[in-house]
């Protein structure tokens, strides 16, 4: 197994890692919220490099936090990628990581020959892709597991430092914060759009006076806003009863706003 720092060592490491999370945390600060994927992709390989793992990750729940996703992978030259061998895999596959996890504990694992009897199925994902040891913090923002960050040890068995379960938490709380920030802008232009929308769909109605001309662009309106192919709208057809007969409601009529060629 990999030894760790002799003190002289380990205080130089220490130091090199505060650099490493002052270095992180003033790029996100000014990265744009578009490029925060980049971001997320250039840290990983910096934190990977720097503690000369043979890969670094960061997963996501999704689907209510049903369903984990690698989101993002760094690998050291002549590791092989593994990001797309987990997406959209349900969280009840990793009984004991998941249990880990939900109690906010940091997961360290020197040698995965010696999981325990209940983390046989993570134990046989690992050997699998043929990894010997695993470091895992839970991120979490507002106080909720979103995922995990780690590294991966391929061609040795490795312990970690404790300064490297914080150099790993800390660019986690970083990388949570960014993803946030991406997400709120993101609803922001999409209310934005949104709101612009609906004002040109006020505008055309009030503005056009022939009813199926009007019907026709805010239908051609609502299927840009939604970006899809075709927008349709279904409207009764009343029928004129013969006299002394009874109304009666008619098949609806299709009003095709766009309709590409098929």
């Amino acid at each position: 197994m990999t030894d760790r720092f002799k003190p002289e060592e380990a205080l130089q490491h220490r130091i090199g890692i505060e650099k490493q999370i002052t270095a992180i945390s003033t790029y996100f600060i000014n990265l744009p919220p578009e490029e925060t994927d980049r971001g997320i992709n250039w840290a990983l390989k910096t934190i990977g490099e720097f503690a000369g793992d043979d890969r670094s990750y960061l997963y996501l729940f999704t689907d209510q936090g049903t369903r984990i996703e690698n989101t993002h992978e760094w690998c050291a030259e002549g590791i092989a990628s593994i990001i797309d061998n987990v997406k959209g895999l349900s969280v009840d596959i990793f009984p004991w990581w998941m249990d880990q996890l939900r109690h906010f504990e940091s997961i360290h694992i020197p040698r995965i020959s010696d999981l325990p009897p209940e983390a046989a199925a993570e134990k046989l994902i690992f050997e699998q892709d043929g990894v010997r040891s695993v470091l895992s913090v839970p991120v979490t923002y507002g106080g909720a597991l979103v995922g995990f960050i780690g590294f991966d040890s391929i061609r040795a068995e490795k312990r970690w430092a404790e300064a490297d379960i914080r150099l790993l938490k800390m660019v986690g709380e970083i990388i949570s914060a960014a993803l946030e920030r991406k997400r709120l802008e993101e609803t922001r232009r999409a209310t934005l759009a949104y709101m612009s929308a609906m004002q040109q769909i006020s505008e055309i109605i009030e503005q056009t006076n022939d009813v199926e001309e009007m019907i026709t662009r805010v239908i051609e309106r609502i299927r840009q806003i939604f970006n899809a192919d075709r927008a349709w709208l279904f409207i009764p057809a009343i029928r004129t009863p013969p006299p002394g007969a009874s109304p009666s409601r008619a098949p609806f009529r299709n009003i095709p706003a766009h309709s590409p060629e098929m």
